[in-house]
């Protein structure tokens, strides 16, 4: 038991001749009956607090300044969130920058252009090439393969994924 119980009674907590005689569960309303035979009612979702005499409307005036009041909260609330957003966004901004090196939508590798020179083409490296594999394949030396215009800034220990190299024209295989 809580420690207040004994306070927790309609006697305690109601004015005096004030006596509940009824509950709405449709409109979550408490209705109590004062000592003259009036009737009232509760807030919606509220046991005690402010009563409304039965019957008795809102005027349009309170309903608008009830909800000029539930907008301010709103808009008061967004304004308090907006400092966290804003940090995670620029969270995110740093963090695509950092993967994948733009803000661009793809997270496929890019793909290179390289100025080849005459008589060669350019290719994209494939997963398990390396320039030994690719000079065997088109019939050229490493050294061969490095000296082609557009490959001067290869590095045969980095190749990745899609990147473009020059290599002669046709397969080298006659």
């Amino acid at each position: 038991m809580g420690r207040w119980t004994d306070m927790d009674d309609d006697e305690r907590r109601l004015p005096d001749g004030m006596q509940r005689i009824g509950y709405d569960s449709d409109t979550e309303r408490y209705t109590f009956r004062d000592t003259d035979g009036s009737l009232y009612e509760s807030a919606p979702g509220s046991r005690y607090g402010n009563l409304q005499p039965v019957g008795h409307r809102y005027t349009p005036q309170e309903v608008e300044e009830r909800n000029e009041r539930i907008r301010t909260g709103y808009w008061s609330s967004v304004r308090m969130f907006m400092p966290f957003a804003l940090a995670v966004l620029v969270f995110l901004l740093v963090m695509f920058k950092l993967v994948d090196g733009g803000f661009g939508m793809t997270w496929a590798p890019r793909r290179e252009v390289l100025n080849c020179a005459n008589g060669t083409s350019q290719i994209q490296v494939q997963t398990g090439d390396s320039c030994w594999r690719l000079g065997q394949e088109y019939g050229v030396s490493v050294d061969e393969l490095k000296r082609i215009a557009g490959n001067e800034k290869i590095e045969c220990d980095k190749l990745r994924m899609l990147q473009g190299i020059c290599v002669p024209d046709g397969t080298g295989e006659e």
